[in-house]
């Protein structure tokens, strides 16, 4: 049998995140309130995958929101130009 994920994930630092929700693009680092992964016993891979840090995690989350941004105004470009060569656009 599969393991299954029950409703509600209980992040560190507090944070709860509803799986059956919409999933998040991305946990805010300062959202979190006990930072536990700067802790000195702290193990940082318990907190972080793929040996991302918090720094290379905000880093990551940046990047991510920037290409967001251009892969929406590609988008918002190219159904413009459908929209002008269906007639839709600026005529003469």
């Amino acid at each position: 049998a599969k393991a299954r994920l029950g409703p509600v994930a209980h992040m560190p630092g507090g944070t709860e995140v509803d799986l059956d929700a919409v999933a998040p693009d991305n946990i805010d680092l300062d959202s979190v309130q006990d930072k536990a992964w700067r802790r000195p016993e702290a193990d940082v891979s318990d907190y972080f995958n793929y040996g991302f840090t918090e720094e290379t995690w905000r880093w990551y989350c940046k990047r991510q929101k920037e290409l967001r941004q251009e892969q929406h105004r590609m988008q918002a470009g190219d159904a413009s130009a459908q929209q002008a060569a269906a007639g839709g656009g600026m005529g003469g």
